[in-house]
């Protein structure tokens, strides 16, 4: 009778560890920069960690640096108001410019998700559409860009 209540502490030991385990599986934090796909949302991701967003004037760019030092412009938005929110491509005063599409000739929107200016960071989603373009489509997001006063 002793065996068999070892061997029943020992079932109960392991059932009771193996219930208790902790689940390691985390989703890795969104990495801080520009991501987007061209033409296909579900197609290769680009990425850019250059970029910003300027409250003084209202734009959001990004860019890559070139082997000579200098910055080939990838987006280049200006928006009316930098503020918390959803902003359509064709409203006034937005500008809109992506390489690869003819400029101001998008439709889609921008959505700011998140501005702190505690942490000076900023994020959100962009999707344009436009005719008659190598890149007629591309959908974005910008994850904890700096923004500039």
């Amino acid at each position: 009778m002793n065996f068999f209540k070892k061997i029943l502490t020992v079932v109960l030991c392991i059932a009771a560890f193996t219930a208790c385990k902790k689940d390691n599986t985390t989703s890795a934090p969104a990495k801080a920069g520009f991501t987007w796909h061209e033409n296909d949302p579900n197609g290769t991701e680009n990425y850019t960690e250059n970029c910003q967003l300027n409250k003084g004037d209202q734009t959001i760019f990004a860019y890559t640096l070139n082997q000579n030092g200098g910055a080939s412009v990838l987006f280049n938005i200006t928006l009316p108001s930098i503020t918390v929110g959803s902003h359509d491509l064709a409203e006034p005063g937005v500008s809109f410019y992506f390489r690869g599409m003819r400029p101001n000739a998008a439709t889609g929107a921008i959505n700011i998700k998140s501005i702190d200016m505690n942490t000076r960071k900023a994020s959100g989603t962009i999707e344009a559409h436009t005719v008659g373009a190598q890149v007629h489509s591309v959908y974005g997001t910008f994850t904890d860009i700096l923004v500039n006063q």
